[in-house]
């Protein structure tokens, strides 16, 4: 809601019996932000100082067009020291005017700054995820279909900025993520990796928020799988020092490239794996050292992606 308009007052008394006085302090105006009354305009004021020795018994609102100069009479007999006026044009620019009325005439009037017909926006529409990893979502939204009337902000297209807020789907508090988005689209970080979060958005203009859209519930994953496990491994060339070891890469790779690969090594005897490399190996073999002569070995490879290390061979 708009602060109040505000308009300075003087009166004078010339007779002992006369108009009421002008209105007391301001015309305050509201608009309203509920779709429905987004084309009404509610204006409030004070009694006036003086009544001019006689009862107060209604009030006069009247109205204008910016691009207008003669105001029209919206009504003559208003009895509170409010009033609504609905039907208004949205996007349009008017002044309000209300004196006060006893039974020797009308006092003087009482005149409104320049106000536009505007309410806060419709939400955003059509929330997509955009990229999902285990620790960041990132999304974009459509425009709100309305501005709700007012001017544009921050890159000159409806709106000005955006508010994001984010819950993890086992609580039911709301964290504020950026309050000052002037962009459609978003990426949050530092999320819990396996937590699933709803994301909620608001548009914001000069009168306020919007109602919020929210996001499906989106867990901080990745959208790809571990990739498949590559081939059996072939020792292609073995020496008494040292056994070159090749593979095939894996048929799926989850739907991200394959990083790179791991090897592990065990004697026929026993069932205990020892890793064989220190980082990750980028080709499709690799020379194992640390051969012990006579002694029979099996191999198995992994390959990684970004998602994670996938089965073995």
């Amino acid at each position: 809601m708009e602060e109040p308009v505000s308009i300075t007052i003087s009166w004078r008394r010339e007779r002992l019996v006369d108009c009421p006085g002008q209105l007391l302090h301001q015309i305050s105006r509201e608009q309203s932000t509920s779709l429905e009354l987004k084309d009404s305009v509610t204006l409030a004021w004070d009694t006036p100082l003086t009544d001019g020795g006689a009862k107060i018994t209604n009030y006069i609102v009247e109205k204008r067009e910016s691009v207008r100069k003669v105001y029209t009479t919206v009504t003559s007999n208003c009895t509170a020291n409010s009033f609504k006026i609905e039907e208004m044009p949205e996007g349009g620019m008017f002044y309000f005017r209300v004196c006060a009325v006893n039974e020797y005439g009308q006092g003087q009037m009482a005149e409104t700054k320049e106000i536009k017909i505007s309410e806060v926006p419709l939400p955003p529409s059509k929330v997509t995820l955009v990229d999902l990893t285990k620790t960041s979502v990132s999304l974009a939204w459509e425009k709100p279909a309305h501005d709700g009337g007012s001017k544009v902000m921050c890159y000159n297209v409806e709106f000005n900025n955006y508010i994001v807020e984010k819950r993890d789907t086992n609580t039911q508090e709301w964290q504020m993520v950026a309050s000052n988005i002037a962009r459609t689209s978003f990426k949050a970080g530092r999320l819990t990796h396996g937590a699933e979060y709803q994301f909620r958005i608001y548009a914001v203009n000069r009168y306020g928020k919007s109602t919020y859209l929210d996001s499906p519930g989106i867990t901080a994953q990745y959208n790809f799988k571990q990739p498949g496990p590559p081939s059996t491994p072939i020792v292609k060339h073995a020496t008494k020092s040292y056994m070159l070891v090749t593979w095939n890469e894996p048929v799926s790779d989850g739907g991200s490239p394959v990083l790179g690969y791991h090897i592990e090594r065990k004697e026929r005897s026993s069932i205990l794996w020892t890793k064989m490399n220190r980082g990750m190996i980028k080709d499709t073999e690799y020379k194992v050292t640390g051969i012990e002569e006579g002694m029979m070995y099996e191999y198995r490879v992994y390959a990684e992606n970004i998602a994670g290390i996938g089965k073995c061979s």
